[in-house]
């Protein structure tokens, strides 16, 4: 193993020139590369995104996209910026501009002092998708509060819509309250 300043060259020479990708599930499934995915788990933290199954966008427009986590055991909301900046420090830098979008900030509880929205499967007690004038999906806690979460109708098909909510459905019929993602896959 070469050490000093030789190996230092060899690092410079091999700088990542893209943030790496997001790998999917508890298994580190390997899809294709997406730099809103990577984006993702550079401002999030691997911890948080480590074991994510699924990601659906909700709203896209050029200077941010707002997506839905899929986990087994919850779900979360997150806005990703089109480029994060990075200070000297390698702290990111959230303009005041680019927080959550209207009509997010109150669904689901704040986690990562606020760069994401999380909503645990342990309280899903009912999940429904609205497509009347809005596209929104609703999930009734145990306490039949209804979280509603709007989506752009022309981000997601019906077949996705509804493989999503057969995900949800799949947490309250499963003992250990965890999704059943698979529908998405396929």
């Amino acid at each position: 193993l070469a050490t000093g300043p030789s190996r230092r060259r060899k690092n410079q020479r091999h700088r990542r020139t893209r943030p790496p990708r997001l790998l999917f599930g508890e298994l580190r499934e390997v899809r294709r590369y997406s730099s809103v995915e990577a984006e993702l788990q550079n401002y999030l933290g691997w911890e948080f995104v480590h074991s994510v199954c699924e990601i659906l966008p909700l709203v896209r427009n050029d200077s941010a996209s707002v997506v839905l986590l899929l986990f087994r055991d919850r779900a979360a909301i997150a806005e990703v910026l089109a480029a994060v900046q990075t200070s000297k420090t390698g702290d990111q830098v959230v303009p005041e501009e680019s927080r959550m979008q209207e009509g997010f900030s109150d669904v689901f509880s704040p986690v990562l002092e606020g760069r994401a929205r999380e909503f645990l499967f342990g309280d899903l007690l009912m999940a429904s998708v609205d497509d009347e004038q809005e596209c929104k999906l609703i999930l009734q806690d145990r306490s039949r509060v209804k979280h509603v979460v709007k989506m752009q109708p022309e981000a997601l098909n019906d077949e996705i819509l509804q493989a999503l909510l057969e995900g949800f459905i799949s947490v309250c019929s499963h003992a250990q309250r965890v999704a059943n993602w698979h529908p998405l896959r396929t």
